[in-house]
Parts: structure tokens; C-alpha cells; sequence
């Protein structure tokens, strides 16, 4: 699907060279969320409102908060993006310790907060715009809490590495493995060396 997007927009948001993308991102969403909708004031419980009512990215940029956050990010995200985290904070009424993708994945009883199934969907969907929905949706079954930090630097880098690591969050699996977690032990010999040892000495 092709997106529209804003002056500067990059495709998946990569990390500015130099920085590290887990931080940065995750900080400045926090600081607008808690200045921009956090405080009790009437602009800030009516920008709450017309974004959590905001069903796409034109919906969301016709709010001036959103915008706020366009210019306080560094690295520009393209508009739907931009849309899906100003939307999704914006139902966020407390930040927690915990993780939105391990909250979701917390049992109760024999059955997760958050379905198998409908947490299949949102990491199957790769589009942000077709994200805001169903994400809007499913914080609602976690009480709309979440570590607002993690929550907004996953959406803004959300690929498919971001995927993944939800998928071991929810199921409680740990840090995402690597290739280099188990290195092959030195000095062990294969199934084929051995064979070929065994060809040799016959």
C-alpha cells in the first residue's frame, strides 16, 4: 500500500545514524504525551478526545497536538505513523513498567488477557493504518496501560523485527534469540567429518 508522507518521511523509520533508536523516540512521545494530553485542562481532555475518535491519519492530523509531535520527533515518520502513535497514546490513560505485548500476553486463569487470535492479527498486519483499530482495541482489554516509552518507539520502527519480539514478550518466551545466543562449540566434529574419517580409515 502506498502511504502518503510528510517532508522527510523514511520508509520503516530507520534509526539516525549515530543514534541508538531505543532511546530518543520512545522519551520525546512520553514528554508530548504527558504535556500535550496529560494535563487536566480543557485543550488537553479535547485533543484525548478527538483522538481517541480518529479512525485514520486525516482524522488525527486535524489535530494540533499531533502535529506538536511531528515537530518534536527528529527522524520524521510518514503520516500514518505519526497518526498511529498519536492515536494509541492518546487511549493510554496510565504508563506502566510493563510492556503493552506482555500485558496482553498476562494469563487469566487459562486464557490471556488479550486472545491468541487477536494478537495473531495485529503482529500480522505490517500497515500502520490498518494497526490503529484493531491496536485501539486491544489496549482496551489491558484497562488502555502500558509502558508508553516501548509502546510508541515499537509503532514508530514497526517491521517485522518489532513483530517478532512482541510474539516473546506475549508468550512470556524472554529475550529474542540470536544466531550468536548458542555458538557451535570449537574443536566438534560434524556428522560429515566424522564419515569422512571413517571412509578414510576403511
Amino acid at each position: 500500500m502506498n502511504t502518503a508522507t510528510v517532508p522527510g518521511a523514511a520508509k520503516e523509520n530507520p534509526a539516525p545514524e549515530g543514534k541508538d533508536k531505543n532511546d530518543d523516540v520512545g522519551d520525546v512521545c512520553y514528554r508530548w504525551w504527558r504535556q500535550a494530553l496529560g494535563p487536566e485542562t480543557g485543550r488537553g481532555r479535547a485533543a484525548r478526545a478527538r483522538l481517541r475518535k480518529a479512525a485514520s491519519a486525516v482524522e488525527a492530523i486535524q489535530v494540533e497536538e499531533t502535529f506538536e509531535l511531528y515537530k518534536a520527533l527528529d527522524r520524521k515518520p510518514d503520516t500514518e505513523t505519526l497518526a498511529l502513535i498519536a492515536i494509541s497514546l492518546a487511549q493510554i490513560k496510565e504508563n506502566t513498567a510493563q510492556k503493552a505485548a506482555e500485558r496482553f500476553g498476562r494469563k487469566n486463569g487459562d486464557t490471556r488477557l488479550l486472545s491468541d487470535l487477536r494478537f495473531q492479527r495485529l503482529v500480522r498486519t505490517p500497515d500502520p493504518a490498518e494497526l490503529v483499530t484493531p491496536l485501539r482495541r486491544a489496549l482496551k482489554v489491558i484497562d488502555d496501560r502500558a509502558n508508553i516509552c516501548d509502546l510508541a518507539r515499537d509503532l514508530y520502527y514497526w517491521n517485522e523485527e518489532t513483530r517478532i519480539r512482541w510474539c516473546f514478550e506475549y508468550y512470556g518466551g524472554g529475550p529474542v534469540p540470536t544466531n550468536e545466543t548458542h555458538p557451535a562449540p570449537e574443536h566438534t566434529e560434524t556428522d560429515k567429518t566424522k564419515a569422512n574419517k571413517e571412509e578414510t580409515a576403511s
